[in-house]
């Protein structure tokens, strides 16, 4: 398993000479604020959820705020803005922290109560040069079990976002990447602690271009598993042209994977290609018009999907107030097997909403489409709920709150060994207080609950299992910003 270690060191090592590279273009104007306990003020993180919103985002004294430029049909959501800092840096991180659990399924039929212990790194880059902007994020850790050495594993997750801007054109290159054990919906345990999903960059309030990719582009896997790692990368090309100062078109490619560590799961590869259309009827509203394809396979099995999708897309924001989206479209689905193939159509849609109050963020997201079924099912119509809060408690407490729902149904004639329905929930909350400048301390909860029509528990999946109720504290290490 530990294999998929060695290429990080390499990875990191690339992004950092790339940086330094471009950084000979870059021109610094301005500072970081170094507010600590202040979440980042920027469009950017992998949470699944809506994206993290500065609670100092309408404060007069804060940094300003740019516009969000993300087309409306693209890979990325929509979100509130970024700093307008023209920084460009490299920031380190560190964290540490204990969590224990009342419900660690250790095998079928046996749970006991667990303390782990989770060491976890991170780095954050941006590097701004005249033209072009790149943008990465690395995170790794260790899930360190005390009482069953057998259980320790890994975690990773890196991003990295290079655009271009000439003329009328926009180009966009982005890899998003991940090795964890388990679901990537609420990874349970290691969100605790603070600071895993999320841009480190916000320890210290720093601006980030890092997107946050659209579900329908890299989809989530929602349904708990053993403690097996699962490797997922998705590759994103895009390019946006506009024709005038309002209308432009989109055209994006895609390819992806999910494969695991342990055998009886359903690896999958999937690729997909997107045109859209994006006008703007206002300054803060647009309307956009899409047509996309995928494709999903599953190596060594004769299962597949093909979906087309046609849609109609809206968007509002309000810098450093509001970022709404929704979409919707009929979706073709022909499911194709070794019985032969069956022609489907899934009603698709997305609702995704932040909104920036004076001490904090409220969000919420909404999506049903057809998803390749998180390793266990060859296919399944996903409905999905996340909704989001973060509030400055006081001076010095900040507060975060993240609640998710996934329910999974197989689509005919798919292959589903572990049953054909799944609902998942999980629940977080979060303390977090800063302890002098470059430190800061978290406390946190979290529940797990999944169900299965099938209710069984097998040596790779539990369909019904007691709640997992994870406790923990971490304590985080942020040094100042490196500029280059």
């Amino acid at each position: 398993m530990r294999k998929w270690l060695k290429p990080c060191p390499m990875v990191i090592a690339f992004l950092l000479v790339s940086a330094m590279l471009r950084a000979q273009n870059t021109t610094n104007s301005g500072s970081a604020s170094q507010q600590s306990g202040s979440p980042a003020n920027s469009s950017a993180g992998s949470n699944p959820g809506p994206a993290s919103t500065a609670s100092s985002v309408t404060e007069d004294n804060g940094p300003q705020m740019v516009p969000d430029n993300h087309p409306l049909t693209g890979m990325d959501l929509l979100g509130l803005g970024t700093l307008a800092e023209g920084r460009s840096y490299i920031l380190p991180a560190f964290t540490i922290g204990e969590v224990g659990d009342t419900s660690t399924i250790v095998e079928p039929g046996l749970v006991d109560y667990e303390t782990t212990t989770i060491p976890m790194a991170s780095v954050a880059l941006e590097a701004i040069g005249k033209k072009n902007v790149l943008s990465a994020s690395y995170q790794g850790g260790g899930l360190i079990y005390n009482k069953r050495s057998s259980l320790d594993t890994y975690f990773q997750m890196a991003d990295f976002s290079d655009v271009l801007q000439a003329q009328r054109w926009q180009l966009e290159l982005t890899d998003t990447m991940s090795a964890i054990p388990g679901a990537s919906m609420g990874f349970v345990g290691v969100g605790v602690i603070g600071g895993f999903g999320k841009n480190p960059a916000a320890s210290l309030g720093l601006g980030s271009s890092l997107g946050q990719m659209n579900p329908m582009v890299a989809s989530q896997t929602s349904v708990l598993t053993g403690l097996f790692a699962q490797f997922s990368n998705t590759v994103v090309t895009q390019a946006t042209y506009s024709l005038s100062p309002t209308s432009s078109i989109t055209a994006m490619g895609a390819f992806g994977y999910l494969h695991f560590s342990q055998n009886g799961f359903l690896n999958v590869n999937d690729a997909m290609g997107q045109l859209g259309f994006n006008h703007a009827v206002t300054a803060k509203d647009t309307v956009g018009l899409f047509y996309s394809y995928s494709l999903i396979f599953y190596p060594g099995l004769p299962n597949s999907l093909h979906t087309q999708m046609a849609g109609f897309s809206y968007g509002r924001k309000v810098t450093g107030k509001l970022a709404f989206q929704a979409f919707a479209g009929p979706e073709l689905v022909r499911i194709q097997s070794a019985a032969g193939s069956v022609n489907r159509a899934v009603a698709t849609g997305m609702v995704s909403l932040t909104y920036a109050i004076h001490r904090g963020a409220l969000g919420i997201s909404a999506m049903r489409f057809v998803e390749p079924g998180s390793g266990v099912i060859s296919g399944t119509t996903a409905d999905t709920l996340s909704l989001f809060a973060n509030y400055r408690i006081t001076s010095k407490w900040n507060g975060d709150i993240d609640i998710g729902f996934a329910q999974n149904s197989a689509l005919p004639n798919t292959l589903a060994p572990f049953g054909t329905k799944f609902d998942y929930t999980f629940a977080s909350a979060m303390l977090v207080r800063p302890v002098g400048r470059h430190m800061s301390v978290h406390l946190g909860y979290e529940l797990q609950y999944q169900n299965s029509n099938s209710g069984l528990c097998t040596a790779l999946v539990c369909g019904h299992a007691p709640a997992l109720n994870v406790f923990g504290i971490g304590l985080s290490f942020f040094p100042s910003p490196i500029g280059i």
